[in-house]
């Protein structure tokens, strides 16, 4: 999925003219590349909204819950998985342009009990750490143990949270090394719903959601919402829970849809005015540089190879997203499926793991450069699980199995 989504970001900008009633250039060329996912029944329901010097294209492929159900829409609401830490991380941001803390404070001054409790995680890991994924913290905590395990947050409490805190020891100094983690952002989120007195949704919503008025974006769905939410699938094409979180929600609670999530490219790609407009861009720098296999980032942002594409997907039970942007090209790419992307038997949805080529190869086969494997007859794009999907770089392997193995998570 990743192939396609890259393609249509990197289309030139003078191509893409989406006015009213126009044709998008590339609209051909994009479907024959979405059909043999869905003929291969590689796919249920797949959405991408493109940005590209002011007008935006939308389209929408298959069908929500099999034959006869109907197709998505633009305000079809998926889990967005992963993407809710780069929210998660702007919220970081504007809590540093607003003074309440800055990037180097110790997560101490939000968790007072961790300063004597636990100093080697309460007064060594800062909030950028947690941000950058540099903390030392495994990728989930080890005393997750849902009761439900196609809902593994569930009933993961801040009680849990604060337990697991107070004994744990960061596997490396942190700043030092990269290791994508859940807990670490979904510490991050709740933190910062600690020092601002309310919950992380709340937060959320205050501070990011409602200034961009991003209506159909949040956790929690209302009657409306819920009618209008993609039904879950996984990668038989299975019916599939949707996730729901407690204490770690800032690492993949957020649900949306393609209109909010292109408000949200327009103010990452021209920020507005004021101390959220700078909060987004103190995100969008480069907080930490490429070392040796691991990628530069943002605050939450991954930077591809090209130094200038900032990018983040996502995975949950049912669903798969991924969302790139560059402000260079003026152009930004969104896609939504609601089928998970493969099978598993980690609850990671991290931007580490391959979860398709179907972005990339847009972006490659635009440019007559497509990669494919030969599978019953036709083509699907190829994925290469050492590489990133988005930039050809090298992957790195996270062979870690601290407290990341929820049996039965994904089916």
């Amino acid at each position: 999925m990743r192939q396609l989504l890259s393609v249509i970001l990197f289309v030139s900008p003078a191509a893409v003219q989406v006015a009213a009633g126009a044709d998008f250039k590339h609209e051909q060329k994009i479907a024959t590349l979405v059909e043999p996912y869905l003929t291969h029944n590689k796919v249920n329901a797949v959405s991408v909204g493109v940005i590209s010097d002011g007008e935006v294209w939308t389209k929408h492929y298959g069908v929500l819950d099999g034959k006869g159900s109907p197709a998505p829409n633009d305000r079809r609401i998926y889990e967005i998985a992963s993407i809710t830490k780069v929210f998660t991380s702007l919220l970081l941001a504007n809590a540093v342009e607003s003074g309440r803390l800055k990037l180097e404070d110790p997560i101490s001054t939000a968790m007072e009990e961790l300063a004597d409790g636990n100093p080697d995680v309460g007064n060594a890991i800062t909030f950028k750490h947690l941000s950058l994924h540099v903390s030392g913290l495994p990728r989930m905590p080890l005393n997750i143990k849902p009761a439900d395990s196609t809902n593994p947050f569930a009933d993961y409490d801040r009680a849990l949270l604060t337990d697991f805190l107070l004994t744990a020891k960061p596997t490396r100094k942190p700043g030092a090394d990269y290791e994508y983690s859940n807990l670490g952002v979904g510490l991050l989120g709740d933190l910062l719903a600690r020092q601002a007195g309310v919950s992380y949704e709340a937060l959320l919503k205050q501070k990011l959601t409602g200034p961009l008025k991003m209506s159909d974006t949040g956790i929690t769905l209302s009657p409306d919402q819920a009618r209008r939410f993609a039904p879950p699938h996984n990668a038989a094409l299975l019916p599939e829970k949707s996730w729901d979180f407690d204490a770690l929600a800032g690492c993949g609670a957020i649900r949306s849809n393609i209109d909010d999530m292109l408000l949200f490219a327009k103010a990452s790609l021209h920020p507005p005015d004021g101390r959220l407009g700078k909060a987004i861009d103190l995100a969008w720098q480069q907080h930490k540089p490429p070392i040796g296999d691991n990628r530069a980032m943002g605050l939450g942002w991954m930077i591809a190879g090209d130094g200038t594409t900032r990018w983040h997907n996502g995975q949950t039970g049912g669903y798969h997203c991924m969302m790139l942007i560059n402000r260079s090209l003026n152009s930004a790419a969104v896609q939504h499926g609601s089928t998970r992307r493969r099978r598993a038997g980690r609850t990671d949805f991290s931007s580490d793991r391959g979860c398709g080529c179907f972005a990339t190869n847009i972006r490659k086969g635009i440019q007559g450069r497509s990669e494919s494997c030969k599978t019953t007859g036709r083509q699907i794009p190829a994925c290469s699980r050492s590489r990133d999907d988005c930039t050809g770089e090298r992957r790195p392997h996270d062979g870690s199995a601290n407290g990341a193995a929820i049996s039965g998570s994904h089916s």
